[in-house]
């Protein structure tokens, strides 16, 4: 699927699983969050009011707090810019819950932890030479949270991170867990449910508490990021055009001020080289629609904000390149809200042209 902003990057991780950044103690029972510390989101503008933190270390600890609890949320990089993540009761950190817990070369799966962020599962497979197909838009993010949310794929050959999920195991309101699978499997698990399971892996939390999740890997593969400027499509075969662009490269974003039909103030176009679960691109190509490739980053200073923070050009591993901001180098907070709207693919072309009407 494709998907183009107006004008800022839209990360949109909205809840589920969240990382705390303030300091927390092991305790075996609710305690309460400090009017001094409460926590906010990514943009400052959501204070959570939830009286109660948890912090479970364990799977066990974790299905104890749910069974005990009236009411919890379990919140991830609070990126959401709605109250969707707080609780009237209790909210639920799995910042050590964070371990991939089991790989397997053969079957080319690996099992990580609730918590678990896409940084540190993207360390853990490079080590064994493998990758996902697709990450988050940042690598802070926890992946349960970026899955239960729906968040999106990019161009038209990456499909929504859930797409890569094919196990959960779910802690339900009663502290039982639930295993959940993409397609039947062998025992001594019960026979997936396809529908239920594609419901429960975007159900933004609804179905339970991400205990683990199984996620498929392909061996390692570099990328080439490059950058165009002020690219303009044909206004009068804008659809055409638009899909040409979206199918001819491993993943791509676009960037618009929406100030003239079809221009886009920045193409991001990342080429998958020599990925085996993908064709391969022979990698940047020296203009786009008549637009220059940008030689650096630098330039995108006039125009966008957190330059320094993101991504540099050129060839690099998946996780660096695929990604819009480097590790641990978190755009700013509080500058902006941030909305996304989803429409069929097919109508792309008057999607925009609806949108550059009132801009």
């Amino acid at each position: 699927m494709a998907w183009f902003p107006v004008g800022r990057i839209p990360l949109r991780q909205l809840v589920f699983v969240l990382v705390a950044t303030t300091p927390v103690l092991r305790v075996e029972s609710q305690f309460p969050v400090p009017e001094l510390t409460k926590l906010h989101n990514w943009a400052g503008n959501v204070v959570f009011e939830a009286n109660n933190l948890r912090t479970p270390f364990s799977v066990g600890e974790l299905q104890h707090a749910v069974k005990r609890a009236d009411y919890v949320n379990v919140m991830g990089a609070r990126h959401s810019f709605s109250a969707i993540g707080d609780s009237s009761d209790v909210i639920i950190s799995l910042e050590h819950l964070h371990e991939p817990v089991y790989f397997n070369q053969q079957k080319k799966r690996v099992v990580i932890q609730g918590g678990t962020t896409y940084k540190h599962l993207a360390e853990y497979l490079e080590t064994h030479g493998y990758a996902l197909e697709n990450v988050a838009s940042l690598l802070d993010f926890t992946v349960a949270g970026a899955v239960s949310t729906g968040s999106h794929g990019s161009g038209s050959n990456l499909g929504i991170l859930a797409t890569q999920v094919t196990d959960m195991k779910l802690i339900q309101a009663g502290g039982e867990l639930l295993s959940l699978h993409a397609h039947h499997a062998p025992e001594p698990y019960t026979p997936g449910n396809p529908a239920e399971f594609k419901a429960a892996a975007v159900g933004l939390g609804a179905f339970g508490v991400v205990a683990t999740m199984e996620l498929k890997v392909v061996p390692t593969y570099q990328v080439e990021l490059c950058v165009y400027p002020n690219v303009q499509l044909p206004a009068g075969d804008l659809q055409s055009a638009f899909d040409h662009l979206t199918n001819s490269v491993y993943s791509i974003s676009l960037y618009t001020d929406y100030q003239s039909l079809g221009r886009f103030t920045h193409v991001f176009m990342r080429h998958n080289l020599n990925g085996t679960h993908h064709p391969t691109s022979q990698g940047c190509a020296p203009e786009l629609f008549g637009s220059p490739k940008l030689k650096s980053k630098e330039p995108l200073s006039a125009q966008m904000t957190d330059v320094e923070a993101m991504t540099d050009l050129g060839v690099g591993p998946w996780y660096d390149k695929l990604a819009l901001f480097k590790p641990q180098s978190l755009p700013h907070e509080g500058s902006e809200l941030q909305s996304e709207y989803f429409v069929p693919r097919e109508a792309a072309a008057e999607a925009m042209a609806a949108v550059a009407a009132i801009a």
